[in-house]
């Protein structure tokens, strides 16, 4: 699911859980014990020297997890508790991560990560429906678009308009 990934010079990947095989020592380690689980629905994406995924980590879900190469760890639990926000579809915008979320009471959000943890940037449709659903994120110029269901269409393509990401935003419906 993680495919061998150079991460700092090591090389991490998934055998049921995160492992690195360190090219100085070629030794490979569990990377953390603590993260039980990856997804094989997940997909990562490698940003700002570090590998960002989905894992399961007892007590927290379904949640973000991040890998410098020498160590990996829960990031964020977006849904705080068991209940899982499945991270999923990451994308790069203007060297800011965001990815698509899976709240168990408002269905599929956009969310940007961040160093404290994960914002929402947009919630396509009020109530419990997924996003996210085929394909990944699309980026284009000045729209990010994405497949997602509603009450009222059906599965359709979203498009939400990120212009320049800044602590501005500006959604258009």
């Amino acid at each position: 699911i993680i495919e061998p990934t150079v991460v700092s010079n090591n090389i991490v990947f998934n055998s049921e859980t995160v492992m690195v095989l360190n090219t100085s020592s070629m030794v490979i380690s569990q990377l953390n014990t603590s993260i039980s689980n990856i997804p094989q629905t997940s997909n990562n994406i490698l940003h700002d020297g570090k590998l960002w995924f989905q894992c399961g980590v007892p007590g927290h879900g379904f949640e973000l997890c991040v890998s410098d190469g020498s160590d990996a760890w829960l990031h964020t639990d977006y849904v705080v508790g068991m209940e899982s926000s499945n991270p999923n579809q990451f994308a790069i915008i203007d060297g800011t991560l965001i990815c698509l979320t899976e709240d168990p009471i408002q269905g599929g959000q956009l969310t940007v990560v961040n160093d404290e943890g994960m914002e929402l940037l947009w919630d396509h449709s009020t109530g419990n429906f997924d996003s996210g659903i085929h394909g990944d994120l699309w980026v284009g110029k000045s729209w990010v678009y994405f497949i997602a269901d509603d009450v009222n269409t059906g599965l359709e393509m979203y498009g939400w308009a990120h212009g320049q990401l800044t602590d501005e935003w500006i959604i258009i419906h």
